[in-house]
């Protein structure tokens, strides 16, 4: 019974200490979800998702330029935010026209900002600076957990964009 146990368990038992020690890692990307608190300095809007009641959490981070913070200036309904004074825009193309606070702020590409967004209504972001800026905005129902929708937009120096975020939190690029 000895040499059975020698000759047969213990290579078993080798082999299935082998095999449990060689399974791969899966590594996992991070995803921005309705519960993410991000870190912040003297933000004018809000500091996670849970304000955004009924309401779309909308996420903006600068892709290009990579090192220099923007300043921007945000038209709209953004619930959370704290204005530095009233604004409307216009109806342009599919998107209705805006009636809310201006909200002026200094993005840092290694800091998002996120604001509260009502849904199936527009915002206007302008861009103060000389020099083009590439932003990425993700949308997302707050009681959901599913995959944000998001959009790149590129702001030529002192222009503006125009954006509708639609009943399903979709952000779109008005024409």
């Amino acid at each position: 019974m000895k040499r059975f146990f020698t000759l047969v368990c213990i290579p078993l038992l080798c082999f299935s200490m082998l095999m449990v020690g060689c399974q791969k890692k899966i590594e996992t990307t991070e995803v921005l979800t309705p519960n993410v608190t991000l870190e912040s300095s003297e933000r004018t809007c809000v500091d996670d998702c849970q304000p955004c009641i009924n309401q779309c959490c909308c996420v903006i981070e600068v892709l290009d330029p990579i090192l220099t913070p923007v300043l921007i200036q945000f038209c709209g309904v953004l619930a959370g935010c704290t204005g530095i004074g009233t604004c409307s825009v216009n109806a342009t193309g599919n998107c209705p026209e805006i009636r809310g606070i201006l909200v002026e702020e200094e993005l840092n590409p290694a800091i998002p900002f996120l604001y509260c967004q009502e849904i199936d209504e527009a915002i206007r972001i302008t861009n103060t600076e000389s020099f083009d800026v590439l932003i990425r905005i993700s949308c997302f129902v707050t009681d959901s957990t599913g995959t944000p929708s998001i959009i790149n937009v590129l702001i030529p120096g002192f222009e503006s964009k125009t954006i509708l975020v639609n009943n399903n939190c979709e952000p779109e690029e008005c024409n």
